[in-house]
């Protein structure tokens, strides 16, 4: 019957194995905890955009997952089948989610009002001669 080590690994190089995942996690874990107490410290979460909110959030939730899952590896519990691994995808899900919703919030074209961005030119510049103003006219009623 062969030997079990503290981790719960019968040989250094499994071990070895799992100290290298475990190293992978942690810069993982590093990255996320980073960017959520930047988004936290320079702001209060609660006034805060959604998308900001959902943000801060979601990276709280992957910390915790990691956590957890980080501690079951420790322990040598077998995480493929683990309801954690289920927990790491959905949220890795919502993360592509609100990357598309930032996505589409930041490509919103800017839809300008030719007859409205006409009558405020010629209302401010007063000191266009009549001349000039009519050929404003005629040139914003060519581009509608």
């Amino acid at each position: 019957m062969p030997q079990k080590t503290m981790m719960g690994y019968t040989s250094p190089e499994q071990a070895l194995l799992q100290l290298a995942s475990i190293k992978k996690t942690t810069k993982k874990l590093k990255k996320h905890l980073q960017k959520y107490l930047d988004e936290t410290n320079t702001k209060n979460t609660e006034d805060a955009e959604p998308l900001e909110r959902a943000k801060a959030n979601l990276n709280l939730a992957y910390i915790s997952a990691a956590l957890f899952y980080m501690l079951l590896r420790v322990h040598g519990v077998e995480t493929s089948g683990h309801p954690i691994m289920e927990e790491l995808q959905r949220i890795k899900e919502r993360f592509q989610v609100l990357r598309k919703l930032i996505g589409q919030e930041d490509t919103r074209s800017l839809v300008i009002d030719g007859e409205a961005t006409g009558r405020i030119l010629a209302a401010t510049l007063k000191d266009l001669s009549a001349d000039k103003k009519r050929k404003l006219r005629k040139r914003r009623k060519t581009k509608q």
